[in-house]
């Protein structure tokens, strides 16, 4: 295909991203009060407030807005494997499609750990850590909403730890001794986020820090297999190279 070619297909499949992104986002619009009850069924005891006449509009258009890129998501990174999928070997390609399935699950599974169990912990110690009476949570609802996301899409990216370091260590650019030599930290630094975004006991934070360190022991086995994948990869297209070599020698 002519660079010319190139262009119109990738014009082409952005046409048809953004088109399924803004219908997916006006169907959310539509229905978007239900994701709100649901995120206002979390707080414990808030009550919230809208600030100036057009904030309540602004917050559901931009959860609108939110929620259709993750539903349009798939069909997105379709659209993105179309197109550069020709230009990968079979290996290659075996391996992106398996990379973007599966960053699409984990980051899903990280959405609703943190809904389902961050995020009622969380809301529950910030709203008991208020211990005057003379103080009363009016929460923004914009502020609550942006709370809420900014959580829930931390955690769905941090979910995404072990195909990051698939991709990575596939590359031959991540080692997975360097992911075990940082154990140590790695379970430090779980356990003091843990601290800080749970209730101060410890049930909460074990039961948030420890789905975080498997993920990072995933992330270190599935560094492991990617690299003995590379390494096999390479020893195939040495023999290929060197069968070649004899066919033409003879």
């Amino acid at each position: 295909m002519t660079v010319a070619g190139h262009l119109r297909e990738l014009r082409q499949r952005l046409f048809w991203s953004v088109l399924v992104f803004v219908a997916l986002s006006v169907l959310c619009f539509v229905f978007i009060q239900r994701f709100v009850d649901a995120a206002l069924a979390l707080s414990t005891g808030f009550e919230f407030v809208y600030l100036s006449p057009s904030e309540l509009l602004t917050s559901y258009m931009k959860l609108s807005l939110v929620l259709g890129l993750v539903l349009s998501s798939p069909f997105i990174l379709w659209q993105v494997w179309a197109f550069v999928q020709p230009g990968l070997t079979r290996k290659e390609a075996s391996s992106a499609r398996s990379a973007i399935v599966a960053g699409f699950v984990f980051f899903i599974l990280g959405v609703a750990f943190c809904y389902l169990l961050i995020l009622p912990l969380t809301l529950q110690f910030l709203y008991s850590f208020n211990g005057s009476r003379d103080i009363t949570a009016s929460i923004s609802f914009n502020n609550y909403m942006n709370f809420i996301l900014g959580m829930l899409v931390a955690f769905g990216v941090v979910f995404e730890m072990p195909v990051l370091s698939f991709l990575l260590s596939r590359l031959g650019l991540l080692d997975p001794k360097i992911l075990v030599k940082g154990r140590k930290y790695a379970v430090l630094v779980v356990f003091l986020v843990a601290a800080i975004i749970t209730p101060p006991d410890v049930l909460s934070q074990i039961m948030t820090a420890v789905p975080m360190l498997g993920l990072y022991e995933l992330s270190i086995l599935v560094a492991r297999a990617a690299c003995r994948q590379r390494a096999d990869d390479e020893e195939e297209d040495e023999e290929e190279g060197d069968e070649e070599e004899d066919e033409s020698d003879e």
